[in-house]
Parts: C-alpha cells; sequence; structure tokens
C-alpha cells in the first residue's frame, strides 16, 4: 500500500488523540510534509515499508505519544560452528 500526501502541512498518515495505528509494509511519502504524525497521546507501529521524500519522515508530538518504528530485515541463514 502507498500513501502519498503533497504540500507544506500535509501529512500522509495522522495518527491522533489516544488513537492507535498499526501499519506494515507500507510506502508513505509526503514531500514538504510528514510521513507519520503522532499526536495526542496516540500510538503508531509501522513494520517494514519505508518513509520517504518527507520534509519530516516520523514527527512524535505531546507528551503519551509514542511511534515505533521496524525495519524489515532479509532473513539470513545461520552459519553452523
Amino acid at each position: 500500500v502507498a500513501v502519498a500526501a503533497s504540500g507544506k502541512n500535509s501529512r500522509a498518515v495522522l495518527c491522533y488523540s489516544k488513537g492507535r495505528a498499526e501499519l506494515a509494509g507500507c510506502a508513505l511519502s509526503s514531500p514538504g510534509g510528514t510521513g507519520l504524525h503522532v499526536r495526542g497521546g496516540a500510538t503508531a507501529e509501522v513494520q517494514g515499508g519505508t518513509i520517504a521524500d518527507c520534509g519530516n519522515g516520523v514527527w512524535c508530538q505531546d507528551s503519551g505519544s509514542k511511534a515505533t518504528v521496524r525495519t524489515a530485515r532479509p532473513r539470513t541463514a545461520e552459519t553452523a560452528r
């Protein structure tokens, strides 16, 4: 899923007012704006995907707000010892 916004004050995703967002494998972009904006005590978790081409990639604002971004790492085979 790709989410794009444009403009100086735009946001690809806004999670607000104690809300919760769980995103996986998304591509967020907002040239001149914010990719992921978390505020007002909200919680957002991003697993994999990309946040690119933004004025601010992730903006976590206000007390109690939390943004967690985890990258998807390629799995590798373990080497026997």
